[in-house]
Formats: C-alpha cells, structure tokens, sequence
C-alpha cells in the first residue's frame, strides 16, 4: 500500500484562523481518500473550538455534493472521505464562537502523487473595514432629475448626462447655489457634496431676431419687444446689447437695414485741436443737410449731400485722409466708439461692428425717439441702458465747406460745431 500525504492548511493571521489539514492516499481496493489530520502544522486553540464543519465538493464541473459534516473537530479529525481523481473544487465551512467561515480552493486530484491545499478563512468581525463612502448629489432646480451617487472618499464623481430644462440650456455643475465655482470631475470626493445646474436662456429673447423698432436685443441674437409691462430679468438686463431704431426699406433715407443703439454713451470731443483731422476737409466724410439748423432733423423734406448716410466705414476713411490715426486720443469720440464692444464685453457676432452714425443716421434715430408713441428710450432704460436726451450728439459726418466743423444732432437741430467741443456720443450697429 502506497500513502501520501495531502494537506488542507488555513493560513494564520490577525484576521484569519488556522484550520486543519489532511492526507490523501490510496489503499489496496484502488481507493483514493482524504483524511482530516489533527496534526496541523499551522494549528493553534482555535481549530480545537471549530463545530459545525462541512467539506462539500464539485467534481469536473458536476454539481456541488456534501463530502462530509461534523460536529466538532475532534470529530472531523482523522475522518476518511472517498475521492474520484481528477479536478475538484472544494468548499470548507466551519462555526468559532458562533461566527461563520466559508473558504475556497481546488485541486486536482491524482492518487499517489502529493499534492497541497490552502483554505483561507476570515474572520467577519475582523475583516478590513469598508472604505467610507460620500453620497453625491445634483440638485438641478427644476431640469431633469439626476441620481445620486455613492462615491468611495478620495475617489471621483462620474460626470452625469447633461440635464435638460423646457426653455434653458445647460451650463454647467457648479459647487454652490450663487455659480461661483465650477465644478472639475477630476477633483476627489471627500465630504457628502451637492453639485448644482447652472442653466442660461435657451432663447434670451421671446423671438429669434430683432424686426421692429422697440425691439431689446440680446447677446445670442434674440431679441424682446417693448411693452409698458415689461419686466426684464437680471440675465436678460445682463445680456442686452442694443435697440433698434430704425428699420427701413429701399425708399427710406438710410435704404433697407436695421439699425440699434448700443446701450451706453459718453461725452467726448470729436478730435483734440492738434489732431491732423482737425480743420482738414476729409472729403469721404463730408456730408451737408439741407435744411439745416433748428427744425431740421423732424423736417420730412430734409436731404443729405455727397450721400455720406453710412457710418459704417467713416473710421476707414479717417485713417485714410490723416496720418496720426494711431494716435487715438487726438479722437476721442472715435476712440470710444471703436472700443466701445471691448469696453462693454461684447462677444461673438456683437464683438465687432459697432460704429460711430453719421448725421443721417443721428436724424433717423431722433425720428425714432420723438415719433408718437416711441418706445425707445423706454426700452433703453428697461435693458438698464442710457436714454436719448435733448443733448448735442456728434456725428461722424464732417461739413462739407468747413473744415474746423462736424455736425451734431442738438436737440430738432442739425448743427456743426468746433471738432473740439465736447458732446455726446453713442455707438450703433446694424443687425
């Protein structure tokens, strides 16, 4: 008779009981057996207090038998359980001090050869502690809800699909309720955190574009009619670009555009008394009411000389007659225009475009304002704009006989004054 042994160990540690071990062998019949041995290498008290103790065992991938069961070790010691060769998987239960243990292992069976098995049990109440958790979640004030997250301390968030809101585009998960502080899913979660949606106005305005006169337009393009009650919000008062003034057709004075306001004005000289364009007649700019003087800007009859009615490329032409162009502050007037998108933080379409009006198109808009039942200076103020007074405003139109002299619109008045006189000026735009 040929024996070998074959031992069941558990390995030993803060968290884990030693088990036991077991021998295989084969006797005269061919038979191939295990059998528990109460000499454990890595015994110690604690497997004498093992009860309840069960080896159950899968043999190639057939269904899982009980092997044996025992009260007590003292009874599973020197046990003899018969064995098929060949690939068991085996499952070792067993009872200390009324807590449970289950250990895996397996192992391919040949009689007469030595072979070894660990079984690793750990103790439950000894088991590492689960790492701490933080619940995430999304407050979305009123958008699409967003499940929460259980997230393990120092690890990340999973960035959630976008929620959606009838009316609103989504802008972003943000720290705190006010949108100081974007949120960066690369950052760790370390406490409980509520991240919330930021939204912008799909639409800032109720119609997609601006098409009358009255109408406030917005940064994206949109715009909102004036109404008596209206009432803006503080984003769309934040988003206001401009108001239309003028929307003309082909017989109109100015043709078929239309024309705003920008929201703000200053008081400006035309030009410094050294700038080149001073006293120089900038023919390309050159323009002549007529009439002209008091009365004439409400006059139905009133025409523009050399046809300078567009603002638009006056700078252009500036630039062209003088040499000390780069030298802004010989303009004032120009210059703020100029920068009149920057200083007013202006992007995308509205970032550009913005021109000083010639006297012309100063008349259109003075029509606009004293005309029955005009909404622009109301409109003006409700996007928390500056309304159009009975002011001297100066154009980018020049006289066309006197040098020294661009025109204003001073109250009904279309007048020229000294370039250096100090007036006001305002931006305008086509859109």
């Amino acid at each position: 008779m040929k024996n070998r042994i074959f031992q069941l160990l558990a390995v030993l540690g803060a968290a884990l009981i030693s088990v036991i071990s077991c021998s295989v062998f084969s006797d005269t019949g061919g038979g191939t057996y295990l059998v528990f041995s109460s000499s454990s290498r890595a015994a110690d008290a604690r497997t004498e207090r093992l009860t309840n103790i069960t080896l159950s065992g899968s043999h190639r991938g057939a269904s899982e038998q009980t092997l044996g069961h025992w009260q007590s070790w003292q009874d599973a010691s020197g046990a003899r359980i018969e064995v098929d060769s060949g690939e068991w998987n085996f499952t070792l239960s067993a009872t200390l001090d009324e807590t449970e243990y289950t250990a895996e292992t397996s192992l391919d069976v040949e009689a007469g050869k030595e072979n070894a098995l660990s079984f690793t049990f750990r103790n439950a109440s000894e088991t590492e502690e689960s790492p701490e958790t933080f619940t995430v979640s999304f407050d979305t004030d009123g958008g699409s809800e967003i499940e929460s997250q259980s997230v393990e301390s120092g690890k990340t968030a999973s960035e959630p699909t976008e929620p959606t809101k009838d009316g609103f585009a989504f802008a972003g998960w943000y720290t705190d309720a006010e949108f100081g502080t974007e949120f960066d899913f690369g950052t760790a979660i370390t406490a409980d955190t509520t991240f919330y949606a930021k939204w912008q106005m799909a639409q800032i305005g109720t119609k997609s574009a601006p098409n009358a006169v009255g109408d406030i337009v917005f940064s994206d393009g949109s715009a909102t009619a004036y109404s008596e009650d209206l009432e803006l919000t503080d984003e769309q008062k934040a988003a206001a670009v401009a108001v239309i003034f003028y929307n003309g057709t082909a017989n109109d004075i100015l043709g078929e555009k239309r024309l705003g306001i920008g929201l703000g004005q200053a008081n400006l000289a035309w030009c410094i008394a050294e700038a080149k364009g001073n006293n120089n007649n900038i023919s390309a700019i050159a323009c002549l009411p007529n009439p002209r003087g008091e009365g004439a800007a409400s006059n139905s009859n009133v025409s523009f000389s050399n046809g300078d009615t567009d603002g638009s490329d006056n700078w252009a032409a500036l630039c062209e007659a003088v040499d000390d162009e780069d030298t802004l502050d010989n303009y004032p007037a120009w210059k703020w225009v100029n920068a009149y998108a920057a200083n007013n933080s202006l992007s995308g379409d509205y970032a550009s475009g913005w021109y000083f009006p010639t006297i012309a198109e100063l008349t259109m808009l003075y029509r606009a304002v004293k005309a029955a039942g005009s909404v622009i200076n109301a409109a003006l103020e409700a996007a928390g704009g500056t309304s159009i007074a009975d002011a001297g405003y100066w154009s980018s139109s020049q006289h066309s006989t006197l040098a020294l002299l661009a025109f204003c619109l001073r109250d009904d008045g279309l007048m020229g004054d000294n370039k250096t006189e100090t007036r006001t000026v305002c931006a305008i735009r086509a859109f």
